[in-house]
């Protein structure tokens, strides 16, 4: 376990029997801690933090996770996991990926199981969700999508009342495989990150999805053009790429991808990676042109 954040999970972890590593000194270590200076352990499960830094640092120093640690059942973190994300993930850890949903106000209010991935069971007797039209704010129907609204019932000192989380998602409120009751929340993407095309809505995950399956673009940062007045007429999406001998080929095959997979008209532009804003985790997903 690593980052002061995910710390409040280690009391949970103890009740249930396990050993917990806190490892907070350094979020950027957890490969060369996990899987060097603690290669005895035999780790059930290690939390990952920059999926980029350590899958990097697996492939140059060939590291195979699983024969470090045989008993690893699972890696686990909290940040919106695409399809493609998590098919990188647990092809270079050799194990399952599991999500929890997280947010620096709420902290950890949903994790998935193994039957409901990737929709996240939220802890109803914790919050209280409801979905509703981010124009009107009225709830929509049961099962449609429509912007989440979580409301915590438990943090007493700061309450969060009707917090609009601007996520656009599908509730199930159906009794999982598991058995849980909790509802299952499938995520579709942000409104913030998103472009109207057309009558087409394209989220930010729709792209990187397409991007992040091309061995040049994975893991690339990306952000989508969105066009001051909207709806735009063509899907812009500007992305860095590794060393490539003919670029003109790549935004070609890329476009024509995006384009064959989303259904919209769709221009790529390859940039520096310092065209384009990046913390120490996130990268700004969209940029407004006039």
């Amino acid at each position: 376990m690593t980052w002061h954040g995910y710390s409040m999970t280690a009391e949970g972890a103890r009740r249930l029997g396990a050993t917990v590593f806190a490892l907070e000194f350094d979020n950027r270590q957890v490969v060369p801690t996990n899987l060097e200076l603690l290669a005895g352990v035999d780790f059930d499960s290690i939390f990952i933090y920059h999926p980029e830094i350590e899958i990097k640092y697996m492939r140059e120093h060939d590291i195979v996770p699983t024969q470090v640690h045989p008993n690893l059942k699972f890696i686990y973190s909290a940040f919106l996991c695409t399809d493609a994300r998590r098919t990188i993930l647990e092809r270079a850890w050799g194990v399952p990926y599991r999500n929890m949903g997280s947010s620096g106000d709420q902290y950890i209010p949903a994790s998935e199981c193994e039957f409901s991935a990737p929709a996240l069971h939220f802890l109803e007797d914790q919050f209280l969700l409801e979905v509703v039209d981010s124009d009107t704010l009225e709830s929509v129907e049961q099962g449609a999508e429509g912007e989440l609204i979580v409301t915590n019932l438990w943090a007493e000192a700061t309450p969060f009342l009707r917090y609009r989380m601007e996520d656009v998602v599908q509730i199930d409120e159906s009794t999982c495989e598991c058995g849980s009751t909790h509802a299952r929340v499938n995520y579709r993407g942000r409104y913030a990150w998103s472009v109207l095309v057309g009558t087409n809505r394209v989220f930010s995950d729709d792209v990187e999805n397409v991007l992040w399956t091309h061995p040049e673009t994975e893991f690339a940062a990306y952000q989508l053009v969105k066009l001051r007045h909207q709806p735009q007429d063509e899907l812009i999406v500007r992305t860095t790429v590794s060393e490539v001998s003919n670029t003109d080929e790549l935004r070609t095959r890329l476009g024509n991808d995006l384009h064959d997979r989303l259904g919209v008209p769709a221009v790529v532009e390859l940039v520096d990676a310092s065209d384009i804003g990046i913390g120490t985790v996130k990268f700004a997903r969209v940029t407004v042109r006039d």
